[in-house]
């Protein structure tokens, strides 16, 4: 494959294409410890995960340096979104792997299982980096034998994982950046106050609708409804009841920044908030495709080897099953911001000159 740039270089030393990308070493990597034909696709498609696994470590180490400068450098909105774009598109192929493992039938597994003895996908530290600097919490991980997923990692592997956890996530920077931006923006415009009183008028005519319905039973239902609707929006509106949902493990953002991202939910359209619509979509694509690679190495796994124990001694696919689940999804409230959708008439206006306002505020900082 020719280079398309036709560009030179600058060593005395020829750069090939298989000297560039170390083909001779890359090629002698894969070395099955059996004869069975099937295990040279299982080790290919293992070593690729890892190759494009340490890819997305680099672009989000990258969007991790970027997150930190977004609400005073906005023109880097740009640079994150892409390399967001980049690692969802990694993971979407990720995921379309497991058709290729698919080929590999139960029968042809066993042919070679036996030799991997305690080596298991659990063993990969890369994969858990990517989970740590995505924003998985540990509180929330499924222990392994009842001991730290960490447990099973030595020397230098042990000390990256536990360095990924000391590390402020991409979680951690975008709370900060939704709080930044909603604390700028709101000096224009004060959203969270207008979108409380408006809350609050809704639920209000909700109810009085329904207390006007003749019928007993029709009556009960819509004001069940409406209670449960008061209760569900006053756990965002008043900050002491979302903060007992959060201690509770049902909310993560901070209330501030929950502020910034429904707003931003909100206003998608207007100029200053669409990339970071932007952002926040790519955010909740990629959570998506993590649990859908974890659904599908379930399904594998299930497949392959039905209800044995796995290879390093975890209950296979009943540990699996465990980890597919809303404790996995980092940006769960990004999720969750439908749920707090209101009528188009009650959503507070902005007029040109609120606009013309917010964007001097958002602009001049």
């Amino acid at each position: 494959m020719a280079c398309p740039y036709n560009i030179t270089s600058t060593n005395s030393e020829e750069v090939t294409y298989t000297s560039h990308l170390k083909l001779d070493t890359l090629l002698s990597l894969n070395q099955p410890l059996s004869d069975a034909h099937d295990e040279y696709c299982f080790v290919t498609t293992h070593q690729v995960y890892e190759l494009w696994f340490r890819q997305i470590i680099r672009e989000l180490d990258s969007i991790r340096e970027i997150l930190p400068v977004l609400h005073v450098e906005k023109e880097k909105q740009l640079l994150a979104i892409s390399r967001l774009e980049r690692i969802k598109k990694i993971w979407k192929l990720l995921v379309e792997q497991f058709d290729i493992m698919e080929t590999i039938t139960p029968m042809d597994f066993a042919s070679f299982r036996g030799h991997l003895k305690s080596s298991s996908g659990f063993q990969s530290y890369q994969f858990r980096i990517i989970e740590n600097k995505f924003g998985v919490r540990g509180e929330n991980r499924i222990r392994h034998n009842q001991a730290s997923y960490s447990s099973v990692f030595k020397d230098d592997q042990l000390q990256l994982v536990k360095q990924s956890e000391q590390d402020l996530s991409c979680f951690d920077l975008i709370e900060t950046w939704l709080e930044n931006l909603c604390s700028l923006i709101s000096n224009a415009f004060n959203f969270w106050q207008m979108f409380t009183e408006n809350c609050r008028k809704w639920l209000s005519e909700e109810r009085k609708s329904a207390e006007k319905v003749q019928n007993p039973n029709g009556k009960d239902a819509l004001l069940d409804q409406c209670c449960q609707n008061e209760t569900h929006f006053e756990g965002i509106l008043e900050e002491s009841k979302y903060e007992i949902l959060r201690s509770k493990g049902n909310r993560y953002l901070s209330w501030k920044a929950l502020q910034g991202a429904l707003m931003i939910y909100y206003y998608r359209d207007e100029i200053i908030l669409h990339e970071a619509y932007q952002l926040i979509s790519l955010l909740m694509d990629i959570d998506d495709l993590m649990i859908k690679w974890r659904c599908s190495h379930i399904l594998l796994v299930h497949r392959q080897l039905g209800s044995k124990t796995g290879t390093y001694g975890t209950s296979g696919y009943q540990y699996l099953r465990a980890t597919f689940s809303d404790r996995y999804k980092v940006f769960l409230d990004f999720f969750n911001l439908s749920s707090y959708l209101i009528p188009s008439e009650y959503i507070p206006k902005i007029d040109k000159e609120t606009r013309r306002s917010t964007l001097e505020a958002y602009m001049s900082n």
